[in-house]
């Protein structure tokens, strides 16, 4: 498939349009989404307008260069809340809910693995050694001793009561 880039470069909003998509790329996924949505909302306002359906061949160009003018309107409005200039409080409000909800699709925090061994292959053997009378730092010892485990006596102990604490899970 060839494309025109001649036609494009006519209709780009974007001069350095490899570095519009880079910038989409290091983006949270609200924020892309967001500039998919824009992208939707532009491609509807230009077929309803008669203005721009493409010309036949060139809807991958026509929907690349809406794409770059939605990450252009997302980037506009990043770029006046770092100024600091005037924006509209909805506009405010908006992209804090973006980066609100940016923040909180990050992967949830995985337990440490040394904290999961001690959960799943030790924590039988760590109540039985407490049941029977051995204090952190004995049984620290006998891990590092006889299973080649090595743990601080006082990891041990905040593993043990963060597992109490939250039921065993």
């Amino acid at each position: 498939m060839t494309f025109d880039l001649e036609y494009f470069a006519t209709i780009c909003p974007d001069d350095d349009p490899a570095a519009a998509l880079r910038w989409l790329g290091r983006q949270p996924l609200p924020v892309i989404l967001e500039a998919f949505r824009l992208q939707t909302d532009l491609l509807r306002q230009a077929s309803s307008r008669k203005e721009g359906n493409a010309p036949p061949g060139r809807f991958p160009e026509f929907v690349l260069a809406k794409l770059l003018a939605a990450i252009g309107k997302i980037r506009g409005t990043e770029e006046a809340l770092h100024r600091k200039g005037a924006l509209a409080p909805e506009v405010t409000r908006r992209i804090q809910e973006l980066r609100i909800a940016g923040a909180r699709v990050k992967s949830p925090r995985k337990r440490p693995k040394k904290e999961t061994v001690l959960r799943v292959k030790f924590g039988a053997l760590i109540n039985t050694l407490r049941a029977k009378g051995l204090g952190w730092r004995e049984i620290a010892y006998y891990l590092s001793r006889h299973h080649h485990f090595k743990v601080s006596f006082a990891y041990l102990q905040r593993c043990a009561a963060k597992q109490r604490n939250h039921g065993g899970s």
